[in-house]
């Protein structure tokens, strides 16, 4: 490429053009050379070689699937889990939760000894852990529905502080009536533990309904 640009430069005495259309020369030169070179010489470039599955090496394990998840953990297949995790997913309005699995998109609701411990006892719940406390009614509800068949409206009012009461209706009944403190540290020690509490207060309700079918029923 220099001695084609030499040459460019000396017949054109020095112009810019010339000193470039000789090195462009040079170049495409030394391509065809070395293209010629690597052909005549045996094993100067190895052809490539696939790789089989096989032998895939471990430092890239492949991603559990759902069927798996679910063999470890049974509750993944649950059907309040399921509902939360849509729940969650109904709240994800950029696609942050794409890929990410059940255990990922829950994780927020495991409130450990550690984590509590890191959060004040006194303090303001934020947007987004309003919104958690709104898509955990939001699930009962839901299920409240596939077992009475009847329409059944969550509600959560609560204050700037955290206080507040859950409200789950159905025709004119107040299925549910929860009080809620400290929701800035609303959460559950386990999958299991969140799991459990969603089965008392569903049956709470289901129960309440049966009692007063005509009221649910308006």
């Amino acid at each position: 490429m220099l001695l084609g640009a030499w040459l460019g430069a000396s017949i054109e005495e020095g112009s810019d053009a010339a000193t470039a259309l000789g090195a462009i020369a040079g170049f495409v030169a030394a391509l065809v050379i070395a293209r010629i070179v690597i052909g005549m010489v045996p094993n100067l470039m190895p052809a490539p070689q696939l790789i089989p599955l096989q032998s895939r090496s471990n430092a890239f394990p492949r991603s559990t699937t759902m069927t798996e998840a679910v063999a470890a953990d049974p509750i993944l297949d649950t059907d309040f889990i399921k509902e939360m995790a849509r729940q969650m997913r109904a709240l994800d309005t950029y696609g942050t939760y794409q890929g990410w699995s059940v255990e990922k998109i829950l994780d927020p609701y495991i409130m450990t000894k550690e984590r509590k411990a890191e959060i004040p006892l006194v303090g303001d719940p934020d947007d987004t852990t309003i919104a958690r406390v709104k898509a955990f009614y939001n699930a009962i509800s839901v299920l409240i529905e596939k077992e009475c068949k009847l329409l059944a409206v969550p509600l959560v009012h609560l204050t700037h502080e955290g206080f507040g009461r859950a409200l789950i209706t159905v025709g004119k009944l107040v299925a549910v009536d929860r009080t809620l403190r400290d929701v800035h540290r609303f959460g559950f020690a386990s999958l299991s533990k969140m799991k459990d509490e969603a089965d008392k207060i569903l049956g709470v309700a289901i129960e309440r309904i049966g009692q007063y079918p005509a009221v649910a029923g308006l």
